[in-house]
């Protein structure tokens, strides 16, 4: 074990990474139409066009915002456009961006600009549903409260920054950091005191946060003290395209109750029409979901984690490709969510290295409690200390499952099982390779092992 946690220590402490008066306050620079001002812009209207509004700003090619703390709501009646390349700043003093169910997106920066948002709230009116859909027509658009389209030919890195942001009521995403066209940047997102609620509700799959990097850059999430909750798909969705890796931070983050847009079809799933159905099965949605396809790993810290009452999965991890997956989870509960608390899945050649600490994992309703499966050539190694896992109403507590080449070792500390619908620990190395499964001062443990030593 020794090798083991070198290699884990090692992944997981690599580093993630004058007010003006309002109206023009103008300077030479790089940015929006009419040519970039440097300078802040100061909104002292609440109106969605006309002089000290914030279109007005964007219009004139300002990329600092401050809005005046006696403007409370600001009116959103279409989208409003950022074609900048200076990052746009928004300091928004509790202020809000108020659509009315515009069926588009509120704020779209279509230049891959740096954003920051602090002290904000974007909301679209809320009381989305099936039948009260985002977009009119085939075209389903993007609906987002903030939506950061960055070109194919970006370079370095787009950073997003949310401080003390809220959104609320959105039928799309709730904010899309949008890298589909493959650019060679790298996106990073530092998410912080931030709470995304009853969004992505109006059009099947849209999350409350949504990043995309599919072309060699990498994918860096850190967040910390945030909420994400009532979202119609996954609560954060982390989608890593290409040669970069996915990196992913979260600390004192709640997900609960995200997934469930699809839940009103579930006497319909025989219609694989239906975009909600793929093989016969509803296509519920997770808490969080970090997906990396080719070459690239997956390294992921959570703590201090809430994550309960989701559709699908807790936490969800899918790696494709050359690379692996490498997750600590400390001090967190994974608990109530309609499948697994955890799953992690490694397809390809790739190692799984998870360790779990301090954590309660406690009557998930299908499968798992945890779930980690590599099914090529890889090694899978796991450590559990001081976690509890118990009352699983339709799996195992713990399944481990390396399915071709590859050896296979499990150390359980201290650890508390009990009441689950399968085995406590059901762990199986079923092809060429070897390992040992070791369960130390944990008490009485239904544990089913093939292929290893048990010791």
């Amino acid at each position: 074990m020794r090798r083991t946690t070198l290699a884990l220590t090692l992944a997981l402490t690599t580093p993630l990474a004058p007010l003006s008066a309002a109206g023009p306050a103008a300077a030479p620079g790089h940015g929006g139409p009419g040519g970039p001002i440097h300078g802040t812009y100061r909104v002292t209207s609440g109106a969605d066009a006309g002089r000290g509004t914030l279109r007005a700003g964007l219009e004139a090619g300002y990329s600092r915002f401050e809005v005046a703390r006696t403007v409370r709501t600001i009116a959103v009646e279409s989208t409003l456009e950022y074609a900048g390349t200076r990052e746009l700043t928004i300091d928004g003093h509790g202020a809000t961006l108020a659509g009315d169910h515009l069926r588009t997106d509120l704020l779209h920066v279509t230049s891959g600009a740096d954003v920051t948002l602090r002290d904000l709230t974007l909301t679209d009116g809320g009381g989305w549903t099936m039948d009260h859909v985002a977009t009119d027509g085939e075209d389903e658009g993007s609906a987002s409260a903030l939506h950061v389209e960055v070109p194919a030919g970006a370079t370095g890195t787009v950073d997003l920054t949310l401080r003390d942001v809220t959104v609320d009521g959105v039928a799309g995403h709730g904010v899309w950091v949008d890298d589909n066209a493959g650019s060679a940047a790298s996106v990073r997102a530092s998410v912080r005191d931030t709470t995304v609620r009853d969004s992505g509700t109006g059009a099947f799959d849209r999350d409350g946060v949504r990043v995309d990097e599919t072309g060699e850059g990498d994918l860096v999430w850190a967040g910390r003290d945030n909420l994400f909750t009532g979202i119609g798909a996954d609560g954060v969705e982390l989608d890593e395209r290409g040669a970069g890796d996915a990196v992913a931070t979260s600390r004192g983050t709640a997900f609960t109750d995200n997934g469930t847009y699809c839940l009103p079809l579930a006497d319909r799933t025989d219609e694989e029409e239906l975009a909600c159905v793929e093989d016969g099965e509803l296509d519920l949605d997770d808490g969080i979901d970090v997906d990396e396809a080719d070459a690239g790993s997956i390294v992921a810290r959570v703590s201090r984690a809430t994550v309960t009452g989701n559709a699908d999965e807790g936490l969800d991890w899918d790696e494709s490709g050359t690379g692996s997956v490498v997750t600590d989870i400390t001090r967190s509960e994974l608990s109530g969510n309609r499948d697994e608390g955890f799953k992690t899945t490694e397809e390809d050649a790739g190692d799984v290295l998870v360790t779990a600490s301090r954590t309660r994992v406690h009557g998930n309703l299908a499968n798992d409690g945890i779930q980690l499966e590599e099914d090529a050539a890889g090694d899978v190694h796991v450590a559990l200390h001081r976690v509890e896992v118990t009352d699983q109403a339709e799996g195992d507590g713990v399944k481990v499952d390396e399915v071709d080449a590859g050896d296979l070792t499990m150390l359980v500390t201290r650890s508390v099982f009990g009441g689950n619908d399968g085995q406590d620990l059901d762990v199986k190395q079923a092809d060429e390779g070897a390992g040992w499964l070791a369960v130390v001062r944990s008490g009485e443990v239904d544990a089913k092992a093939k292929g290893i030593e048990l010791r």
